[in-house]
């Protein structure tokens, strides 16, 4: 077996990030525009969709491998195309960039070592750290251990040096390399996407922003027996390093877990819808990530259960909001156009006056976008027991497909901050619940969370 490959450092100067990733995707730029210019030449198209996908995959592995070195928010905005991929990237490209989900590369344990002794000093003595680490994501990497005077198994998250410092330079210049590299239609429209995780970012390289969630969503989460969050251990943590008990878990898409009966995963899928709106209705405060590496899947009892681990990208949402998303709920699902405008209106959905044109073709796009939990209409899907097959619909697709149209129709109106967290939420939770391979009737989940105001509970129980 070849030896894991790590990194030595990871570049930290603006000048050194920049140029790096400019100077791929430039490459990358040129050699797509070279491909469509030699499509003049050739007239053989099995020769031309053979050419376009080495391209693609080439181009992409080198975009991968940047943002696999460069860490820090480029590799965050991969690792987000990778959730999202699948529906607007070539497949090729696609799974190339999965890679940087399950792939990370690691910073050398003699970087992490001198991390954890200048942060935690004589306290590291009480840890016996495994090296190599279990997990390296973009902006940290984990480490199993052995807590000695707590007598206990824990695991050990340490923040990326120079990371934080970086965030809003990187953002400029990943919209810019992304731009040159042709590879993501209509960059334009991605503004919002960037701005969003330009604020994710900065929540996320706070690691006493993070146990502050963990503590209280543990907290909330204590009666309930289908949630596993592992206890927060402030004396070994740090604004720059998180300790945590160590809870055993496998990843959503393990053979493990794919291979469960039906009924088992129609139940875990149940169980991760539920958790949205847990998180929206009852919390009003929802983990907005929804990487693969953020849960997993514990089997070691009668029934799987899901493990939370990341509460980094944690978004409070105000009880005004809530209530107007609610409403908004309530008449696209009742089909009560004066209740969605009502509560659009609450949530400063728009800033600008629309036109009944407008108004019936968002609320058109909406209920499309709410497909599985429609009574009425078209139920594509859905058999005559209202159980949605989410692995096979091509929702996403047409929602994409819709996507110049609608910017036609709205491009003078963006939508608030809010919305955007909850899109990409809802967004990767449609990817769990399809990776699942789930078939069941979602419309009485949405109902329960709908029909009346949920109440603000210290904590949820089943």
């Amino acid at each position: 077996m070849s030896e894991r490959k790590t990194l030595k450092k990871i570049r930290s100067g603006l000048m050194d990030r920049g140029w790096g990733l400019a100077k791929t995707a430039l490459s990358v730029g040129a050699s797509t525009a070279g491909h469509w210019v030699g499509r003049a030449f050739e007239s053989d198209k099995n020769i031309l969709d053979d050419r376009l996908k080495s391209l693609i995959i080439s181009q992409a592995t080198a975009l991968a491998n940047q943002m696999h070195e460069m860490k820090g928010s480029v590799m965050k905005m991969g690792q987000m195309f990778s959730v999202y991929g699948e529906y607007f990237l070539p497949p090729e490209a696609n799974e190339v960039l999965k890679s940087l989900q399950s792939q990370s590369l690691s910073l050398e344990w003699p970087v992490v070592e001198k991390i954890l002794a200048r942060e935690l000093g004589p306290k590291l003595h009480d840890l016996e750290i495994e090296r190599t680490p279990i997990a390296a994501a973009s902006m940290s990497q984990v480490h199993k251990a052995f807590c000695k005077p707590l007598d206990r198994e824990v695991a050990v998250k340490v923040r990326y040096p120079g990371v934080e410092k970086a965030i809003d330079g990187d953002i400029r210049m990943l919209k810019t390399a992304l731009s040159f590299s042709k590879l993501v239609p209509q960059m334009e429209s991605l503004g919002p996407v960037f701005s969003e995780i330009r604020e994710m970012l900065h929540r996320e390289t706070s690691f006493n922003l993070e146990r502050e969630a963990l503590t209280k969503f543990k907290a909330q989460f204590a009666p309930d027996s289908r949630f596993i969050l592992p206890d927060p251990i402030p004396e070994y943590s740090t604004d720059a390093v998180l300790c945590t008990g160590f809870e055993e878990g496998v990843r959503i898409d393990d053979p493990r877990v794919l291979a469960l009966p039906l009924e088992t995963r129609n139940e875990l899928g149940r169980t991760f819808l539920e958790l949205y709106f847990i998180e929206l209705f009852d919390f009003r405060q929802v983990q907005t990530d929804p990487h693969f590496g953020n849960f997993a899947i514990n089997l070691d009892g009668q029934k799987p259960r899901i493990v939370l681990f990341d509460f980094g990208a944690v978004r409070e949402f105000s009880d005004e909001f809530v209530s107007g998303y609610r409403q908004v709920l309530r008449g696209l699902i009742d089909d009560d156009s004066r209740e969605f405008r009502l509560g659009c209106e609450r949530t400063g959905m728009f800033r600008k006056p629309l036109t009944e044109e407008q108004w019936a073709y968002f609320q058109r796009f909406c209920q499309e976008i709410l497909e599985p939990f429609l009574n009425f209409g078209p139920r594509p899907f859905q058999d005559e027991q209202g159980r949605y097959d989410w692995s096979a619909s091509d929702l996403p697709s047409r929602l994409l497909s819709r996507f110049l149209e609608f910017k036609r129709v709205f491009r003078n109106h963006a939508p608030p901050r809010e919305f955007i967290f909850l899109d990409r939420k809802a967004s990767g939770l449609f990817v769990v619940l399809a990776k699942l391979g789930t078939c069941f009737d979602a419309r009485p989940i949405m109902a329960k969370y709908i029909e009346e105001p949920a109440p603000r509970p210290e904590n949820h129980a089943r």
